[in-house]
């Protein structure tokens, strides 16, 4: 049983452990110690809980049977089929995860094993969180006391720097890629999904502590896990961040409009029918939160720096001040 704060690790998940899941006590088991290793690497930062499990994650080598029709839905990755309240997702290269009453199972063998594995159960768990009312976003989420700032960008736009960046301002970083998002109104709150952070290498220096390098992305470096705060933090506002065009970073008011979009563009759906009228009443909510972009400078040198002076000001604008 794992009865140790973070990091997660394989000999936990080999002997079943209970884990917080954003909110959620999960269970983790695996019948072998590769699929062990990849269920723990993927929630390296979990910690552990006391309470008995709604949802279970298991990881096997074992392949998982499909059902004996076309998918109801396929992307260029993944194939999706619903079958009397089965959820199935078969990723092409090999690795199938099934969903049925709260339980996932994860199965199979791919190259690239760890990568693959990761991709699929981040694929089917929006809908093992959603009877659960959380829904997820990929965004980050940094807080200060007990009043967060959620991150939104698109993919490569700065979310894990930024993050890194409010680390180094004296921010809490409760994800940097991945967010739980439940409540409404006043108490929308936010919390990360405790994956490892994960911080492109140009910004690391020898004062940074490392605990690996992540094979699928060799410009990536993550940090240990106890660095990532826990807990859910009410929402103060919204950052939008991009890669500026000029040296030196800046920082200006958004209106409404754009932060639904970006909550929407950003929104992990779980796959069910339900999907929309989830989403839309904490989104309408999130867009409604004061919102400015944060434009990082071009100068590498000075990212940090500049972009930790520009999350003070955006604290204080947002009501998130120390």
């Amino acid at each position: 049983m794992l009865t140790q704060p973070a990091p997660l690790a394989t000999e936990h998940v080999l002997a079943g452990c209970t884990v917080d899941l954003v909110g959620v006590p999960a269970r983790l088991s695996a019948g072998e110690a590769d699929g062990a290793d990849a269920l723990a690497g993927l929630f390296r930062a979990a910690r552990p809980s006391a309470e008995a499990p709604l949802v279970s994650i298991h990881a096997t080598m074992d392949d998982v049977a499909l059902p004996a029709v076309d998918p109801d839905v396929s992307t260029d990755e993944f194939d999706m089929w619903r079958d009397d309240g089965t959820l199935y997702v078969r990723q092409r290269r090999g690795v199938v995860a099934r969903l049925v009453a709260g339980a996932v199972t994860i199965g199979g063998r791919a190259d690239s094993y760890p990568v693959v594995f990761r991709r699929t159960a981040l694929t089917v768990l929006p809908a093992l969180l959603a009877p659960h009312d959380v829904q997820l976003v990929h965004a980050a989420a940094i807080a200060r006391g007990e009043r967060a700032v959620l991150v939104l960008g698109t993919s490569g736009a700065g979310k894990s720097t930024l993050a890194f960046c409010a680390l180094r301002g004296g921010w809490d970083v409760l994800s940097d890629d991945l967010v739980g998002v439940r409540g409404e109104g006043a108490a929308l709150a936010v919390t990360g999904v405790p994956r490892p952070f994960a911080v492109p290498t140009e910004l690391l220096d020898d004062g940074v502590t490392v605990a690996s390098a992540l094979g699928e992305q060799r410009r990536r470096r993550e940090l240990p896990a106890d660095v990532v705060a826990h807990g859910w933090r009410g929402v103060a506002g919204i950052v939008v961040v991009e890669h500026g065009e000029d040296a030196r970073g800046e920082l200006e008011r958004i209106d409404a409009h754009s932060v639904l979009r970006g909550v929407l563009s950003s929104w992990s759906p779980s796959g069910g029918a339900h999907d929309l009228a989830a989403i839309l009443p904490p989104a309408a909510e999130l867009a409604r939160r004061p919102a400015l972009v944060l434009r990082l400078g071009r100068e590498v040198e000075a990212r940090v720096a500049d972009a930790v002076s520009l999350l003070e000001r955006a604290g204080d604008e947002l009501g998130c001040a120390p």
